[in-house]
């Protein structure tokens, strides 16, 4: 019963019409998001070391805690650039929709299936078996967050070519809500459907952001009452259906997004701006990090960090470039036709 007020209660907010009345000056820009994203990948990979293999300071393992809130992000920030694309150029967005999704975000997944194809093949001498999405995801490590995402891009593609933006952002809500709750049934790992309501979050803020920033305590009033939502419910609901990570992590974020991030200077090309620019081949490819630096984290922990890090940012490097190249080269021979 409570799911289902749930649902209502986000159908409601979105059929209200409370949409943007301006779209020129987005509280999160390319700059920011760039930086942004590179600081993420960090906070995403920090998560993933094991907490046994290294002795740490509160600050660090603070760092490590909040990957979960990092993937939240990921998906908040992805929702957000989709949706201020709409509001800028309305269905006119989704000519060459699919082709470009598929080319970003599609190409490096198959050519990192490929290389972890040939990392079991020749390294560990034998390629693990795929029958299912959830083996899928180990064969290619923390990889559920590419096949989720492409999913979110799909629906989002489905339901605002046909529906106007608040319809659409309802039938959003609906749909991810009633998948989460499905998948939770599943035997899949809870990380596939923990976060899912960070994307159509996203959507919501970038739709309503003009409105929002003038109205901010409200906004902030609205976050807290979901959070209230949430650790009232959590008595309720069996599991973790109502998250507490979007609805934590996504409030303090638009707090941020408000009051901090218009005050900080950022510069066009720094550490974490260029990260930014190749944190999806980083995410793709930390698996193969891990794997170079597992020897090290046992007797040299701080090593294993260093090595860590370095081997994940030049395997970003070299398969974004490559991705790149390859890219561009499949490009020039469909146009030559």
């Amino acid at each position: 019963m409570s799911f289902l007020v749930l649902i209502i209660i986000l159908c409601c907010i979105s059929l209200s019409g409370w949409g943007r009345k301006d779209i020129e000056s987005p509280c999160i820009g390319l700059e920011v998001s760039s930086w942004l994203r590179g600081l993420l990948v960090l906070l995403v990979i920090f998560h993933h070391i094991d907490a046994g293999i290294l002795e740490m300071p509160g600050l660090i393992k603070c760092a490590i805690s909040c990957g979960k809130y990092a993937v939240c992000l990921f998906f908040f920030m992805s929702g957000y650039g989709l949706m201020l694309q709409y509001c800028r150029k309305g269905r006119e967005m989704f000519v060459g929709y699919l082709p470009k999704r598929a080319s970003k975000l599609g190409l490096p997944i198959l050519i990192a299936l490929l290389v972890y194809t040939a990392y079991y093949a020749f390294v560990v001498g034998s390629v693990p078996p795929v029958r299912s999405l959830g083996e899928l995801e180990w064969f290619v490590p923390y990889s559920w967050f590419v096949y989720e995402l492409a999913g979110m891009y799909l629906l989002f593609f489905i339901l605002f070519r046909f529906l106007s933006a608040r319809y659409g952002l309802a039938a959003l809500y609906a749909i991810i809500l009633l998948l989460m709750f499905g998948i939770s049934r599943t035997e899949l790992n809870g990380h596939w459907w923990i976060s899912s309501l960070s994307f159509p979050l996203g959507c919501t803020f970038a739709y309503s952001e003009p409105c929002l920033v003038q109205r901010r305590y409200v906004a902030l009033l609205v976050g807290l009452v979901l959070l209230a939502l949430r650790v009232l419910w959590g008595h309720i609901i069996d599991g973790e259906i109502l998250s507490p990570y979007p609805l934590l992590g996504v409030p303090a974020f638009l707090c941020v997004s408000w009051y901090v991030l218009p005050l900080l200077r950022v510069r066009k090309k720094n550490v974490l701006s260029f990260l930014g620019g190749i944190s999806y081949e980083i995410y793709l490819y930390q698996g193969l990090a891990f794997a170079l630096a597992a020897p090290l984290g046992a007797h040299y922990p701080c090593l294993y960090a260093v090595v860590l890090f370095v081997a994940a940012a030049f395997f970003g490097v070299v398969m974004n470039r490559g991705t790149a190249l390859l890219r561009a080269g499949v490009g020039r021979r469909l146009s030559a036709r």
